[in-house]
């Protein structure tokens, strides 16, 4: 069993070493692999081709308003960046390959704290109110769908606030969604995303 583990960080660690410097960039604030440890930084392992891609257009044709932030890991004196800097860096080609890359890499759920009790009122906000898009309980990386369940709560604070504000791409049935919600309901689902954590 230690060998076949010892395989699998040999493995990884040589598939990530072979990544371009585009791909390393990324996990510079993202993490390793993908996976998030910053609270206002989302994990985008795992999530679907489609999504990392539409986000990236969003971006690049500045339909999302960019959010500046400085590198967390690799060469951290460099100066502060927005998604908007690094998208306008690539090409069609890298997209694509930034798309695959991770979206091929296992999601991980971050740990955090939450209120149980709001999060049980989030299960239903959800059920009746999320389900329909973002399916099997936020879980779902199906095409456009960003997950939800597990991901950082301050990250989805924020993009909930953009949201409202009209100031992040979404199609207009989700903000019409989004923005019927009570503040109430907001937290209740926030809880309840924060508490799934396997």
């Amino acid at each position: 069993m230690k060998l076949l583990i010892a395989i699998v960080i040999l493995f990884s660690s040589s598939i990530m070493a072979q990544a371009p410097d585009y791909i390393l960039e990324c996990m510079d604030c993202h993490g390793k692999d993908g996976v998030s440890t910053e609270k206002d930084i989302p994990t985008i392992a795992g999530a679907s081709a489609v999504f990392i891609e539409e986000t990236f257009a969003a971006y690049k044709y500045d339909l999302r308003d960019s959010v500046e932030s400085k590198y967390r890991s690799g060469d951290t004196t460099r100066a502060a960046t927005t998604m908007e800097q690094i998208v306008k860096k690539l090409n069609e080609k890298q997209i694509i390959e930034v798309a695959d890359y991770f979206s091929k890499l296992p999601y991980v759920a971050a740990k955090q704290d939450f209120d149980a009790e709001l999060a049980k009122i989030g299960a239903k906000v959800h059920a009746v109110k999320c389900e329909k898009c973002h399916s099997d309980g936020g879980k779902s990386a199906e095409e456009d769908a960003s997950i939800l369940a597990g991901q950082w709560t301050e990250y989805l604070r924020g993009a909930m606030v953009m949201i409202i504000n009209d100031s992040r791409d979404v199609d207009e049935k989700m903000a019409r969604k989004a923005k019927k919600l009570s503040d109430d309901e907001w937290e209740a689902l926030l809880n309840y995303y924060a508490s799934q954590q396997d």
